[in-house]
């Protein structure tokens, strides 16, 4: 849940300087696991030539298998006009989510 309301924390709304930076923060959480501290090749940051920059990870088994698995996702965040009172807090998961219950 950490991960996830750090994630949430980064306000990367499309066009935006925090959707630029928002994928070294994935490779950043990336690079922590053991995997790729031994496999530092398999995790890469990629230009999309609009200044902006996909993430690509690698988890390879080590013995040889027919089967894969690969999971595909992207980001692009929504501005926070619609929150209407609640925008000051669209990044602050804590607060907003006790915000709902208050």
């Amino acid at each position: 849940i950490q991960l996830l309301s750090s994630l949430v924390e980064i306000p990367s709304i499309t066009g935006t300087e925090a959707e630029v930076i928002l994928p070294d923060f994935v490779v950043e959480q990336l690079s922590d696991l053991q995997y790729f501290k031994e496999n530092p090749h398999h995790l890469q940051k990629n230009p999309t030539g609009d200044g902006r920059f996909f993430v690509t990870a690698l988890v390879k088994k080590r013995d040889s298998t027919k089967n894969t698995v690969i999971l595909v996702s992207h980001f692009d965040v929504v501005d926070v006009q619609d929150y209407g009172v609640w925008k000051e807090d669209a990044f602050n998961p804590k607060k907003l989510t006790s915000m709902f219950y208050s």
